[in-house]
């Protein structure tokens, strides 16, 4: 019987389109489904070749491509229904967690990585040296400083090309030394100049907020307002100290982006854990 897969009706013999759709039938279910699997594997083979001439004939590479991708009949990429929760809402991808590093600790690396260069280049100068030193005691005595040149050449030029190259890397090490430590020297000003600003945010919201304070927003948005043994707002009720700790570092967070410009989050965590060591201590 004819069929219309798009509505998935079947009709009486001699009609050629649904009456729903508009949709040319095919002759019968099977056949729609054939012809479905048939245009599956043709937009499949299409995708595969678009992939192979993309990644450049990489097999690795195509196959994991094929095995996470999914295509329409029609060779059009399509979501990937794992990446969908129960509820219908996309997953957030996981990210690798990230710390700020403070300027001040990139500063201190930068002058270890010029002191480590100075040290590579000082060592490089020295075996350069002794080996010069070497190669000059095996000369020939009186004679001129011409001939002792030649005489290294002609009888000891791997010697003499290997003391070059340690004059060289020396040469390179010192100049990547003297640019690092020209950096650093840059980043000490800002490092300082964040030093001074971090200390005067974190004075300015200990000066507008009270541990009290938090505690008693937390206790009022669950419903429990009460007091502590020394008058103190008292954590919201069932709260464990896991728990609690992480709606108390939650809302330090919210208060420090609600009330100041601060663009970098992995810098707004480093501040919320700054304040909360402050106002809480080891709890």
């Amino acid at each position: 019987m004819p069929y219309c897969p798009k509505c998935d009706m079947e009709f009486i013999e001699g009609i050629t389109v649904c009456s729903d759709c508009g949709a040319p039938l095919y002759e019968s279910e099977e056949a729609a489904k054939a012809a479905r699997k048939q245009a599956e594997e043709q937009a499949m083979e299409k995708a595969r070749k678009e992939l192979e001439e993309a990644m450049g004939g990489n097999a690795q590479d195509l196959e994991e491509a094929m095995d996470d991708g999914f295509w329409d009949a029609e060779g059009n990429a399509e979501e990937n229904p794992a990446d969908y929760d129960p509820s219908g809402q996309k997953k957030r991808k996981a990210t690798a967690p990230s710390v700020y590093v403070k300027k001040s600790a990139r500063y201190q690396d930068m002058k270890s990585s010029a002191l480590a260069f100075l040290l590579i280049g000082c060592a490089a100068l020295a075996v350069a040296v002794i080996s010069f030193i070497h190669l000059a005691s095996t000369a020939p005595e009186s004679v001129s400083l011409y001939q002792i040149s030649s005489y290294i050449v002609s009888v000891n030029l791997m010697a003499a090309s290997r003391s070059v190259l340690f004059v060289i890397l020396s040469l390179i090490c010192m100049i990547i030394s003297a640019k690092t430590n020209m950096a650093a020297a840059a980043m000490k000003e800002e490092a300082a100049k964040e030093n001074k600003e971090t200390e005067s945010l974190i004075a300015l919201f200990l000066a507008s907020h009270s541990p009290e304070e938090i505690d008693g927003r937390l206790a009022r948005e669950q419903g429990s307002i009460g007091e502590g043994t020394s008058g103190q707002a008292a954590a919201p009720e069932g709260s464990r100290p896991e728990e609690l700790a992480l709606k108390r570092y939650a809302l330090i967070q919210d208060y420090l982006v609600t009330e100041n410009d601060l663009p970098d989050p992995d810098y707004v965590d480093y501040l919320s854990e700054e304040i909360y060591d402050r106002m809480y201590g080891a709890q």
